[in-house]
C-alpha cells in the first residue's frame, strides 16, 4: 500500500477507505494508540511531521490523517481560494505544506499519510501539489447504473441477492445517500434471509424513510420549523421527488391528517380509521393519527390549501420552487 495517500470524495465511500488503512496499521488493540488525526486549519508539515516521524508501538504502522486540508484550499467558483488566503498558486499554501516532496522522500516507510477531504474540484491546487507525491483516490458518489452496481455489491458482501426491480425501488426511496442506503440493506438481507431482496421487502421496510420525511415535513410546517421542514424536504429530493412530487407527497399526507381528525372527533377507534383510510402499514397509522391528535383542524385545513396555492403558484410561473417552498414553510400559522 501506497504511504501517501489522497482520499477524497463521497463521505461514505471515504470512511470506508480510511477503515481499510486502519486494518493497515495491526491489531485492533493497538490502532488507537497509532492512529491520529489532524484537521484542517491547524494541518501543516510542521503539526505533523513529529506523528509520521514516530515509530509505531506495537503495531506494524502508524497512521496520520489530514482532515480537510485540500477543501481549505479549494478554489471558488470565481477563481482564488475558498477561505480568502489570496490566488491560487503552485505553492497555495504557503508555508503550510513547503518541503513536502522533500519530507515525503524520507518519511519512515512505517508512516501511513493520508489526506482525507469531501468532494474536490478540479485543479484544486493541493491535490496537484499532491499527485506526483501520492496514491490518489477519488471517491464520487455512484448515480445511475454505477449506484445499482454498487447496492448489488453491497448486498451480495452482506451474503444475500437483489431483485433488479428492488434495486430501482429503494434507489428510487432513499437516493445517492450511500450511509443510509447501506443501513437499509443491512436490514434488508437480515429481513429477506436466504431469499433474494424483493420489491416486496423494500416497499415493507425501505418506504419509512420516505414516509419519515414526509411525517417531518408536516411537523416542521405546523410548528414553525421552517429549516427544519427543507431539510426534510431535501431528504425527499435527494430520494428522487420533485417538487410537484414532494408537494403531493406532503399534501396526501395532510389529507390523511384531516380525515383522521373529522374520523377521531366523530369517536371512531383507531382500527376503524386505517381500514377508512386505506392505510396499510402500522407505523403509518400510528404516526397519522398522532398528527391529527397533535394539530388543529384549523391548522391542518390551512396547511393544505397553502400547499396547494405554492403548487400552483410553480405550475403557473409566478415563483420559482425554492421560494414557494420558502414561503410556505414560514406563512402558515400553528393554529
Amino acid at each position: 500500500m501506497a504511504t501517501v495517500q489522497v482520499i477524497y470524495g463521497d463521505e461514505f465511500l471515504v470512511s470506508m477507505a480510511l477503515r481499510e488503512l486502519q486494518e493497515e496499521v495491526g491489531p485492533v488493540e493497538s490502532r488507537e494508540a497509532n492512529s491520529h488525526r489532524v484537521s484542517s486549519p491547524q494541518a501543516s508539515l510542521k503539526a505533523i511531521a513529529p506523528m509520521c516521524d514516530a515509530m509505531p508501538f506495537l503495531a506494524e504502522k502508524r497512521l496520520v490523517m489530514v482532515t480537510g486540508a485540500l477543501s481549505e484550499v479549494e478554489p471558488s467558483r470565481s477563481g482564488g481560494q475558498r477561505r480568502g488566503r489570496g490566488r491560487a498558486s503552485s505553492r497555495p499554501t504557503g508555508g503550510n505544506w513547503e518541503g513536502l516532496e522533500e519530507y515525503v522522500g524520507r518519511m519512515p516507510p512505517t508512516t501511513l499519510l493520508a489526506f482525507v477531504d469531501g468532494p474536490i474540484r478540479s485543479g484544486n491546487p493541493l491535490l496537484e501539489q499532491l499527485r506526483p507525491l501520492a496514491q490518489v483516490r477519488e471517491m464520487p458518489t455512484p448515480a445511475g447504473e454505477s449506484l445499482a452496481r454498487w447496492i448489488r455489491s453491497q448486498v451480495e458482501a452482506k451474503g444475500c441477492n437483489i431483485m433488479p426491480g428492488a434495486i430501482t425501488l429503494i434507489s428510487r426511496l432513499v437516493g445517492p445517500n450511500l450511509r443510509v442506503l447501506d443501513n437499509e440493506l443491512e436490514k434488508l438481507a437480515l429481513y429477506a434471509g436466504q431469499e433474494p431482496i424483493a420489491e416486496s421487502h423494500v416497499r415493507e421496510l425501505v418506504a419509512e424513510v420516505r414516509e419519515t420525511s414526509v411525517f417531518n415535513v408536516v411537523d416542521a410546517v405546523l410548528e414553525r420549523r421552517p429549516a427544519v421542514a427543507l431539510r426534510a424536504t431535501n431528504r425527499l429530493s435527494q430520494g428522487g421527488a420533485g417538487f410537484s412530487e414532494v408537494i403531493s407527497l406532503v399534501s396526501m399526507q395532510v389529507r390523511r391528517v384531516v380525515l383522521a381528525r373529522n374520523m377521531l372527533d366523530s369517536g371512531l377507534p383507531q382500527a376503524e380509521i386505517g381500514s377508512r383510510l386505506n392505510i396499510g402499514p402500522e407505523f403509518v397509522l400510528r404516526k397519522t393519527i398522532q398528527q391529527a391528535r397533535g394539530h388543529s383542524p384549523q391548522g391542518l385545513a390551512m396547511l393544505y390549501e397553502a400547499l396547494l396555492e405554492a403548487d400552483l403558484a410553480v405550475k403557473q410561473g409566478r415563483m420559482e420552487e425554492e421560494v414557494a417552498l420558502q414561503l410556505l414553510f414560514t406563512q402558515v400559522p400553528t393554529r
